[in-house]
């Protein structure tokens, strides 16, 4: 729930410099941990990213790239242990 929370204001914030306001902004995240181990560290997880509003799919994709591989500190921190994964949605089509 971390990276979802510290993603959305990413994605928000660089939409936001370009003067363009999402309408909606939802994710589902999905994490995969080793099992019987401990600590039971993530090895995978899977974003989908749901973005409505007026605005291009290149413009969605590349601010939900910027966050996770440059701004949210924690997918950065989550990288090196952790396959990241996303999909961005806009207007409920993938991009």
């Amino acid at each position: 729930m971390g990276i979802a929370g510290c993603s959305s204001i990413d994605i928000v914030a660089i939409l936001n410099k370009q003067k363009i306001n999402p309408k909606v902004l939802k994710m589902e995240v999905q994490g995969h941990r080793h099992e019987n181990e401990v600590p039971a560290l993530f090895y995978q997880i899977d974003l989908r990213i749901y973005l409505e509003g007026d605005f291009s799919p290149e413009k969605a994709k590349r601010a939900a790239q910027l966050s996770f591989d440059k701004y949210c500190s924690v997918s950065k921190t989550l990288e090196h242990t952790a396959k990241i994964n996303h999909q961005v949605f806009l207007n409920g089509v993938e991009v």
